[in-house]
């Protein structure tokens, strides 16, 4: 396996707030590489956990990414003001023209979920549950937030099966597409 390092040379100070300003830890805040034709670079990305004050450091290199957030992608719990909460992340949004040495600030608000889709993903038998780590992945176009349902625009969550194919995804209102990944293979 061939494997390439990138030194980091420029960082994003991430801020995690709810649309309520209080801090967000936990939240895995993350940025992947923005329009490159360079096989090698398509692919780059790094990432971290807030910390309780919903605060995170995370070193790039130069150029253009795209920043977002995972709430449910990961056995660590997101915590809004010491209690663990379900939340849906926020569109990403772009950070554009990173230059060496810069440190950029950037605040995501992820949501309060308003419901949440959760059950069992089978294998074609329909009887035999997939094991742990099946990723089961939810995205709209109009998510819609809070009881005016108030449209955010695109939106894309993620989280995992446990042992018993089980899971649970929270988000916003709206109409999502749901789909579960194993192995090379999808089901809508």
């Amino acid at each position: 396996v061939n494997f390439t390092a990138y030194k980091e040379t420029a960082w994003v100070e991430g801020t995690v707030l709810t649309e309520d300003n209080k801090h967000v830890g936990g939240a895995l805040f993350h940025a992947y590489r923005l329009n490159t034709s360079d096989p090698e670079l398509r692919n780059l990305q790094n990432g971290h956990f807030t910390n309780s004050s919903g605060q995170v450091t995370v070193g790039l290199e130069a150029g253009d990414w795209r920043a977002g957030l995972c709430m449910n992608c990961h056995d660590h719990p997101v915590v809004v003001d010491g209690v663990e909460k379900e939340m849906v992340p926020p569109p990403d949004t772009e950070i554009l023209n990173l230059t060496d040495g810069e440190h950029r600030d950037v605040t995501l608000r992820a949501y309060y979920a308003d419901g949440a889709i959760e059950g069992r993903v089978f294998y074609a038998d329909g009887v035999t549950p997939v094991p742990e780590g099946v990723q089961v992945s939810a995205w709209t176009d109009n998510a819609l937030n809070g009881t005016n349902q108030i449209s955010i625009g695109h939106v894309y969550t993620t989280t995992n099966t446990d042992e018993n194919g089980y899971f649970r995804l929270p988000l916003l209102g709206g109409t999502w597409t749901v789909q579960a990944w194993y192995e090379g293979k999808s089901s809508n």
